[in-house]
């Protein structure tokens, strides 16, 4: 999805936005791209300045961490009582609502567990020491949601022996080989 608005002048002249609209025509002839208008007959001198601002420009803002996410699917559902397909349309990173709503509910148990763990330390443990295990924290709750389902005591033990993996900082391709059977 679009992430910005493009600038596009009273006589239609994008300011920006131009690679957004070449891939919507070729993904869409009918679709369209949000713009905010400028005023008819802009000074050139202010195009040009704004045209370098926009195309030219780094961007400072810091990517959301692993558990800032975590934390602030969480704040959308118990402070604003948003539904999991609520989150799910709210963020907008998947084009696929079952995928992001599946997303979201991962989400939800991930960071369940990582205050289980949080709460066995007695709180030692930081939320932020677990933004290094974003991918071993959701092939673990992949892989336990399948096993609980046949085998619970299996999947118990897995998760323990995880556990164990992420919280000693190991790598997640390793982790990964911890299942019932190893």
């Amino acid at each position: 999805g679009q992430q910005e608005e493009g600038v596009i002048t009273a006589t239609g002249v994008l300011i920006n936005a131009n690679t957004r609209a070449v891939a919507l025509r070729d993904l869409d002839a009918q679709g369209y791209i949000r713009v905010a208008a400028l005023a008819p007959n802009p000074d050139p001198k202010d195009l040009a300045k704004l045209e370098l601002r926009l195309q030219a420009r780094k961007d400072y803002k810091q990517e959301y961490s692993f558990t800032n996410l975590l934390l602030f699917i969480e704040d959308l559902k118990r402070e604003f009582g948003y539904s999991d397909d609520d989150v799910a349309r709210a963020l907008g990173t998947l084009a696929d609502p079952k995928a992001a709503k599946k997303q979201v509910q991962q989400s939800t148990r991930v960071l369940a567990m990582i205050r289980g763990l949080q709460a066995r330390s007695g709180q030692t443990i930081k939320i932020t020491f677990f933004d290094d295990a974003t991918i071993a924290l959701t092939e673990l709750d992949e892989r336990y949601e399948k096993l609980r389902r046949t085998n619970p005591a299996g999947a118990e033990e897995m998760r323990e022996a995880r556990f164990a993996a992420i919280l000693a900082g190991g790598d997640y391709r390793d982790i990964r080989k911890l299942t019932p059977e190893s």
